[in-house]
């Protein structure tokens, strides 16, 4: 799980077996209980298959937003300035 700038905010490795939805579950656990601040968790579809939304209303008071984003979002800008070479 990674906040909104890319930053890694928990992992957890489960058999091929389990989906992503049902491993959610076990990142979630632990990210929450963590950082009490989080309002939203951002996923694709797929992860309201297991029932997710309920689980994180019910006991994190959490929501997701499982809207479809296309595209490429620009979290900041670095400006290169181009300098002539010179020797």
């Amino acid at each position: 799980m990674v906040d909104s700038q890319g930053n890694l905010f928990g992992v957890v490795v489960t058999g091929a077996d389990v989906s992503d939805a049902r491993g959610a579950y076990g990142v979630l656990d632990g990210v929450l209980g963590r950082y009490r601040s989080v309002r939203v968790v951002i996923a694709d579809r797929a992860y309201d298959r297991e029932g997710l939304l309920e689980w994180l209303l019910g006991k994190w008071e959490v929501g997701l937003d499982c809207g479809v984003v296309w595209g490429v979002v620009v979290v900041g800008v670095r400006r290169a300035v181009p300098v002539p070479h010179r020797w």
